[in-house]
């Protein structure tokens, strides 16, 4: 049953700028979704129709923003306008690339599952590790189209049979698909003694769900990349650390040269460091998260989409500015 759009304005009044920012933003992915549905799947026995919720939305919209504009006033132009600033770019730079076909999330996949309760087995969890590994200074999109091919080169990551195979064999069938990097022999020799850390870390926690999530995310990136750490995970820093997490579900970012140049001082970031540091990055993305209610993953994935070999390649080493949707947003 749908509401008065009276009842509907009641509804919103306890509602802070920033909740009917997301309300606002609900409503008109809504309305987009409609438009885009052909005529042939229209359901005439849905009640109220389609058609009834796309009207109503409408005039729903036309509260919310009533709303906002006496919020925007009231809480003072400037403040309101910091806030703005801050936070918008991001809905903006996801719907320019959801627009041009270049938003591609596969991490954030895992990030669902695990909030609809999955646990990681300890395959899993060397599934991320690998993809991790083989992400590492290279375009992501060879990896994507090949990823059948690399689940069968790994067995589909059966642990047994990773730990029993000559690293070469995984080395040469990695090269003869072109998913390789300039360090894929060591991390391939290093899968072994890897998975011994990691078995002694079910040892230690029970498995290793339990232990990625036995402290905060970075916490976490510490043990895994600290070369002092008892469960130092070869060929992986800090940036692999988070790439690893995020491929099992736990909410995060890699901070790897994309998001450092973006984060930088000269460009989207609050900082003076060119390119941002890796602690910039992440506390910027951070309060992004909080602010918008938007993952850390995702944020990432927006901002890795935008600047990214093969996908938007705008913000890059020698950015596009002339054509970027957020440029009035940047230092530069």
């Amino acid at each position: 049953m749908m509401v008065s759009p009276e009842a509907y304005m009641r509804f919103l009044q306890d509602k802070n700028y920033e909740e009917l920012i997301k309300e606002r933003d609900s409503l008109i992915d809504e309305i987009k979704g409609y438009e885009k549905i052909s005529d042939d799947f229209i359901d005439i026995d849905i009640n109220p129709s389609r058609e009834i919720i796309y009207k109503y939305n409408h005039l729903y919209l036309s509260k919310v923003c009533e709303l906002l504009s006496e919020k925007f006033t009231d809480t003072g132009f400037s403040n309101r306008q910091e806030s703005f600033m801050s936070d918008e770019w991001v809905h903006i730079l996801k719907e320019y690339l959801i627009e041009n076909n270049l938003f591609e999330i596969w991490t954030n996949d895992n990030l669902q599952r695990r909030k609809k309760g999955k646990e990681f087995t300890l395959s899993d969890h060397i599934k991320g590790l690998i993809y991790s590994l083989l992400s590492n200074q290279r375009p992501w999109k060879g990896i994507v189209v090949n990823m059948d091919k690399i689940e069968n080169i790994f067995y589909d990551f059966d642990v047994d049979k990773i730990k029993a195979e000559n690293p070469e064999k995984f080395v040469n069938e990695i090269r003869k698909i072109k998913c390789g990097n300039r360090n894929i022999n060591q991390q391939m020799k290093s899968l072994s003694q890897n998975i011994a850390i990691m078995e002694e870390i079910v040892r230690d926690y029970g498995s290793m769900d339990n232990f990625v999530t036995s402290a905060p995310a970075y916490e976490i990136v510490k043990k895994i990349s600290d070369n002092k750490s008892k469960y130092k995970i070869n060929r992986v820093g800090e940036a692999l650390a988070w790439e690893y997490l995020r491929n099992v579900g736990i909410d995060g970012m890699k901070p790897d040269v994309h998001l450092c140049r973006f984060f930088a001082g000269d460009r989207m970031g609050s900082g003076n460091n060119i390119p941002a540091t890796i602690d910039e990055v992440y506390e910027t993305v951070f309060k992004l998260s909080k602010d918008t209610g938007i993952s850390m993953s995702e944020i990432d994935w927006l901002v890795w989409n935008f600047c990214s070999s093969g996908y938007g390649e705008i913000c890059t080493s020698n950015p596009r500015c002339e054509i970027c949707p957020i440029k009035e947003y940047c230092n530069k």
